[in-house]
C-alpha cells in the first residue's frame, strides 16, 4: 500500500460546518475488515480572510479485493470524539482510478471542524443512497488544536490600563512537539459574523507561567465589540496569518456581546465592595452588578498596599455569589481588594469597584446585653447607644425582638449595608452573610434561602427594625432570653 499524500486547506471559523446529513451506521462501520489506509497531511495552506478551505486532495491505493457494485464515492467525515458519531462534512465525490488501482479525489470547498477526521470510501453515494456501505477509511488528526480551557481575556487591574491579558492551557507534550523555536501569538478581529478576520495586534511572544499555563499580553488593546481569535504558532514563521498555516498550532475564539452603542469595557456602574476582618480571614461582600447581560460572576484582586492589587485574580474562575471569604491571610496584616464583574465567559470585564481593606486579627469573645425599651446596650460592660443619636430602643413585635441592628453588628466586628433601591439589608460577620428585605419573611443565608416568621419593617420614626434573634443566631452567636427581666444576652466571637 502506498502512503497517501494529502493537501488540506483548513477552516478556522468556530462553529461553521457544512450541514450535511449524518452517515447511516452501516454494518461496515463496525466491521474490522474495513480497509484502512494512511493519510498523513502535508503542504497545508490556509485562506486567512475567509477561513474556508480552498483545495484538498488525496491520492491513494485500494486493493483489488474490495467489491464495489453501486459506484465508488468518497467523503470527508468528522467526529468530535473519534467515533462512532462520524458526520459528513463534505460533498460526495465519485472516484476516478487507473489500472493499477491508484485513485484521486479532491475538493475545493471543504470546511473543517477541529477533531479527528477521515477520508471515507463508500460503495454508493452515502448522501443519496440509503444502501451505501463503508468500504475503506483513511484517518487523520486535526491540524489545529483548540486552546484549552476557554480563553480568558481580562483587564485585571487599573494599573494595566488598556492591556489585554489572555491566559490559557496547553499540554506540555503538545508544546514540546509543536513549538521548537518559541511560542508566539497574534490577535485578529472580525466586527460581526459577516466580516473577515483581520490582524489587530502584532506578533507577541507567549509567556510560560508553568504548570501548563501560558499568558500573552497586548498593550493599548482597547476592547471593541466583535469576534476575536488568538492564533498561536511556532516562532519560525514571522507572519503566519499571511502565509501557510503549518506554523499555526492552536487557535482560540472569544466574542464581546455588546453592540457598538454600549461601552464594552465599562458595562456596569462601579459596584460597592466591603471588607470585614475576622480571626484568620477577611470576609468580602459586594453589590450586584447593574448590568446582568452575559454576567458570569465576579473576580477579586488582592494586594498588600493601597492600589497594589495583583493583576491576576484570586482564582481562575469568577465567584457566582456576592460574597467571598479569603482565608489566605495573616493576622495583623492589612489587605487591599478590588472587584470586577465578569461577562461572556471571561471575555469582558466591568469597571472596578472601590478599594476595600481589612486587617484580620485574633478574635476576642464578647457579651452584649439588651433590655426591651432601653435605648442603651451593654457591650462587654460598657454602655453604648443601640441607635446612636436616635434614641431607638428594642421592642417586641409578634413575640420577636426588633431593633436597628447596625451598632450591635459593628460592636461585634461585623458590617451592615442598606440598599434603598430594593429595601435590602446586608449583614456580614465572620464569613457569614445575611440578606433581608423590608416586608419579606425570606432571607438569604450565605446565598441560601431561609424563611422566618416576622418580616423586617420601617418604624414610624423611619428606623429599619430587624429581628434580633434570627440574625445573631444565624451569625453563629449564642442568644439567651430572660423573660421576667425582658433582657437579651448575646455571646459572640467564641
Amino acid at each position: 500500500m502506498k502512503k497517501a499524500s494529502v493537501l488540506l486547506i483548513l477552516t478556522l471559523m468556530l462553529g461553521l460546518v457544512w450541514a450535511g446529513p449524518t452517515i447511516p451506521i452501516a454494518r461496515a462501520d463496525q466491521n474490522a475488515d474495513v480497509y484502512r489506509f494512511a493519510t498523513d497531511p502535508n503542504n497545508i495552506d490556509w485562506n486567512p480572510n475567509t477561513h474556508t478551505a480552498g483545495y484538498m486532495e488525496f491520492n491513494f491505493t485500494l486493493p483489488d479485493n474490495i467489491s464495489f457494485t453501486r459506484g465508488k464515492y468518497a467523503v470527508i467525515r468528522h467526529s468530535s470524539t473519534g467515533g462512532p458519531d462520524w458526520k459528513i462534512i463534505s460533498t460526495a465525490k465519485s472516484l476516478t482510478g487507473s489500472a493499477d488501482n491508484q485513485y484521486h479525489v479532491d475538493w475545493n470547498d471543504v470546511v473543517f471542524e477541529r477533531g479527528p477526521q477521515q477520508l471515507a470510501i463508500f460503495d454508493g453515494d452515502p448522501l443519496q443512497d440509503s444502501k451505501s456501505e463503508l468500504k475503506a477509511i483513511g484517518s487523520f488528526p486535526s491540524i489545529i488544536n483548540d486552546l484549552t480551557p476557554a480563553l480568558v481575556p481580562n483587564t485585571a487591574n487599573q494599573t494595566m490600563g488598556n492591556s489585554l491579558v489572555i491566559t490559557f492551557s496547553m499540554n506540555q507534550e503538545f508544546v514540546t512537539k509543536s513549538f521548537p523555536t518559541g511560542i508566539y501569538a497574534v490577535l485578529r478581529r472580525a466586527p460581526d459574523t459577516n466580516s473577515q478576520f483581520v490582524p489587530v495586534r502584532e506578533r507577541t511572544q507567549v509567556e510560560n507561567l508553568g504548570s501548563d499555563r501560558y499568558r500573552v499580553t497586548w498593550t493599548n488593546a482597547t476592547p471593541q465589540p466583535g469576534r476575536f481569535e488568538v492564533v498561536v504558532f511556532d516562532g519560525q514563521d514571522s507572519n503566519p496569518v499571511e502565509k501557510k498555516i503549518y506554523a499555526v498550532k492552536a487557535i482560540g475564539f472569544y466574542e464581546y456581546p455588546f453592540d457598538n452603542n454600549s461601552s464594552p469595557n465599562n458595562p456596569g456602574q462601579n459596584q460597592k465592595l466591603r471588607a470585614t476582618a475576622g480571626n484568620g480571614y477577611v470576609a468580602l461582600d459586594w453589590d450586584a452588578a447593574d448590568n446582568t447581560q452575559g454576567l458570569d460572576g465576579y473576580y477579586l484582586y488582592k494586594g498588600n498596599s493601597p492600589g497594589g492589587e495583583d493583576t491576576r485574580p484570586l482564582f481562575d474562575f469568577p465567584v457566582n455569589a456576592l460574597n467571598y471569604k479569603d482565608t489566605q491571610v495573616v493576622n495583623g496584616t492589612t489587605y487591599y481588594y478590588i472587584m470586577k464583574p465578569c461577562y461572556n465567559k471571561g471575555t469582558l470585564f466591568g469597571a472596578s469597584s472601590n478599594e476595600a481593606s481589612a486587617t484580620p486579627r485574633e478574635a476576642a469573645a464578647g457579651t452584649i446585653i439588651l433590655t426591651i425599651g432601653n435605648p442603651y446596650m451593654q457591650v462587654n460592660g460598657q454602655a453604648r447607644e443601640i441607635d446612636p443619636g436616635k434614641g431607638t430602643a428594642p421592642t417586641i413585635v409578634s413575640g420577636r425582638t426588633f431593633l436597628p441592628i447596625g451598632a450591635l453588628i459593628g460592636a461585634m466586628g461585623g458590617s451592615i449595608s442598606w440598599d434603598g433601591r430594593e429595601d435590602k439589608v446586608t449583614i456580614v460577620y465572620r464569613g457569614q452573610t445575611i440578606v433581608l428585605w423590608i416586608g419579606k419573611t425570606t432571607a438569604l443565608i450565605n446565598s441560601n434561602e431561609q424563611p422566618f416568621d416576622v418580616a423586617p419593617y420601617i418604624s414610624d420614626t423611619g428606623r429599619t427594625m430587624l429581628p434580633l434573634s434570627f440574625i445573631v443566631a444565624n451569625l453563629g452567636c449564642d442568644v439567651i432570653w430572660n423573660g421576667p427581666d425582658q433582657m437579651v444576652t448575646i455571646k459572640y466571637g467564641s
